[in-house]
């Protein structure tokens, strides 16, 4: 009982962990509308495995220099 105690405690930690730097990660993508390589006006593209998360995040695509990456939507 006493090992199994310890054994759900450092998974908890474990996950905590995972929680945190996935969050802080999350907070890093920022918010823009233009490509970050050429500044100039990026495409949103639609991904099904961004489905879950789309009102918060959008892929975005470069059709100039070709870039894509993730972005966080922009307001207004």
């Amino acid at each position: 009982m006493r090992d199994m105690v310890i054994v759900y405690t450092l998974l908890a930690l474990v996950l905590l962990r995972a929680v945190v730097i996935l969050g802080a990660a999350l907070l890093l993508i920022a918010p823009v509308s233009a490509c970050p390589a050429c500044f100039r006006p990026s495409v949103p593209i639609r991904r099904a495995w961004l489905a879950p998360v789309a009102s918060w995040f959008e892929w975005r695509w470069c059709p100039h220099c070709g870039w894509q990456g993730p972005a966080r939507r922009v307001r207004g």
